[in-house]
């Protein structure tokens, strides 16, 4: 896809939902900090910020949704031209963790038949379980596409109404109860399917209604209570299972609302050329910051080491992240031009 296809404000999601990727695997220095704060405020900002990196995911599959659903391909070019693709990088930067844990844990062994059994079980390194994910979600695309293109307005309503309702209102009786839990499972609502299909509604079948400043203002504020529902879910929780949880109903809303933000920001903001390609170019790398996640993460942890005494946890952990991220990226675009992983890219 040229500059020209491309959508600003995706790229923009995409990066925001990278370093909210990277954010939410970095334990106590980041996104479970809430367990060593020592004052009331990093305490509250950890646990808002806990709830804000859960929608990083939903992000990706969102932004997919929205490039994907919309375009005719045959079964064959599914197939072949991405499920397959998928299957590669699996296969390929899977070897890549597999080679960089080894080093960390040699007492896994170093063998062909170790490296099969650890990616066939995505135990060669669990933040990969988005890729596995996303190679189903390939598999039965054409079949999403089919239901995406027969969504009305009032399906999408009743889809996201639902959700928000199962997943969003109904566990909250389970903090009430304290122990009891809701088992009431639609398999439409899996993030794989329910994200996609949103991002596609927002991008191609939305009208106006959703860009009007009313419509606007009532998202925001329904964005807003679903943060501070969130972040009280997260501290009971924290309070009686002595980690913080989220709500999924909540976390939809809250990439609903960015989603529809940014989108309403794209349709009223020019974005200059040079700038429109930098963010291109940043978000065009994204994916290769994800496949190197645990490497890059660890390999930049000691900005965050060396900044944290004098700027806080917060702002040394997100200057780690951004340090992560702009060299993953170079990276990636690199790695396009290497003939065999061009062609995987």
């Amino acid at each position: 896809m040229t500059m020209k296809q491309k959508k600003t404000y995706l790229e923009i999601i995409r990066i925001i939902a990278i370093f909210l990727v990277i954010y939410v695997h970095t334990g106590t220095d980041g996104a479970e900090h809430y367990q060593i704060a020592g004052n009331a405020f990093s305490y509250c900002l950890s646990l808002v910020m806990y709830c804000l990196a859960q929608i990083s995911v939903p992000l990706f599959f969102m932004v997919s949704g929205a490039v994907l659903l919309h375009k005719k391909e045959t079964l064959k070019d599914v197939l072949i031209h991405r499920a397959s693709r998928i299957l590669g990088l699996i296969l390929v930067f899977g070897f890549v963790q597999y080679v960089y844990f080894y080093f960390l844990n040699p007492e896994i062994g170093f063998s062909l038949s170790v490296y099969f059994k650890l990616v066939y079980s995505t135990t060669v390194i669990t933040q990969f379980w988005y890729l596995y994910t996303y190679f189903a979600f390939m598999l039965i695309l054409p079949f999403v596409r089919m239901l995406a293109v027969s969504m009305k307005k009032e399906h999408f309503l009743y889809l996201f109404g639902l959700h928000f309702l199962l997943n969003g209102l109904l566990p909250i009786v389970e903090y009430i109860w304290g122990n009891s839990r809701i088992v009431l499972s639609v398999p439409l609502l899996e993030g794989a399917l329910f994200y996609p299909l949103m991002g596609y509604f927002l991008e191609h079948q939305s009208d106006e209604f959703f860009c009007r400043k009313k419509f606007l203002v009532f998202t925001n504020f329904f964005g807003i209570m679903a943060v501070i529902t969130n972040t009280v879910v997260a501290f009971m929780a924290h309070r009686q299972r002595g980690g913080a949880e989220t709500l999924e109903g909540m976390t939809a809303a809250i990439a609903l609302v960015l989603f529809l933000d940014l989108r309403a920001l794209a349709r009223h903001v020019k974005v200059f050329y040079r700038l429109q390609r930098i963010i291109c170019f940043l978000g065009s790398g994204v994916f290769g910051v994800y496949l190197l996640e645990p490497p890059l993460r660890d390999s930049f942890r000691f900005i965050y080491v060396a900044l944290k005494p004098y700027i806080s946890w917060f702002p040394a952990c997100a200057l780690w992240i951004f340090s992560a991220m702009f060299c993953g990226i170079l990276m990636f675009h690199i790695f396009k031009k290497i003939p065999v992983l061009k062609k995987l890219f």
